[in-house]
């Protein structure tokens, strides 16, 4: 894979892979949304949509990252976090092939 991943940063240019970054990012959004209300996280839950929201409509379909320039703060949390926060364990560290390494409750809660 790295002689693809160094292909792609070659012939692509910087603002296509930036812009690419951004819209990947603005969907992740929508887990992020999720795993917020999971963990009863209210006030975190109410900024993401309005940075999505303003990412979608002014940044070209999250091309483009308005949000960041007007100040909307954009966090992650995942089901990693989640599981964590509910009280399951992580459990013993393990090395998986094109995983690497994690543990059970990463690897499940991997995305």
């Amino acid at each position: 894979m790295k002689p693809v991943s160094k292909g792609y940063k070659t012939i692509t240019p910087e603002f296509v892979d930036k812009g690419i970054t951004n819209f990947f990012s603005n969907v992740d959004d929508i887990a992020v949304i999720a795993n917020d209300l999971l963990q009863f996280k209210l006030k975190e839950t109410a900024w993401i949509p309005e940075g999505s929201l303003v990412n979608t409509t002014t940044g070209l379909g999250g091309l483009v990252d308005v949000a960041s320039h007007m100040d909307l703060p954009k966090h992650s949390e995942d089901l990693i976090q989640t599981f964590g926060l509910w009280g399951i364990p992580s459990g013993p560290y393990l090395v998986l092939p094109l995983v690497g390494p994690s543990t059970p409750r990463g690897v499940v809660g991997w995305r």
